[in-house]
């Protein structure tokens, strides 16, 4: 059964959500590469820029989150004082 997607349902901040997701997914497989290629220095090399290059995407994409007020803001705890 083929289900119509309506571009309307579409939100600006599920799009986000979902790319800075898969950017977040992007820099934990950059990391693990750099982390596996110790003996191969230019393949380290490689996953090592591409790794530098997710971080500044990710840096991008969160700054631009905060503006809109589309990021997830982590509660701070910390000890009650009386």
């Amino acid at each position: 059964m083929q289900v119509p997607i309506d571009p309307e349902t579409l939100k600006d901040s599920f799009m986000y959500t979902t790319i800075i997701n898969g950017v977040f997914d992007a820099v934990d497989l950059h990391m693990r590469a750099v982390i596996q290629t110790v003996r191969n220095d230019g393949l380290r090399n490689l996953f090592y820029d591409l790794l530098k290059d997710e971080f500044n995407i990710c840096h991008n994409l969160l700054r631009y989150g905060k503006m809109r007020g589309w990021s997830k803001v982590t509660p701070i705890y910390g000890e009650i004082v009386s």
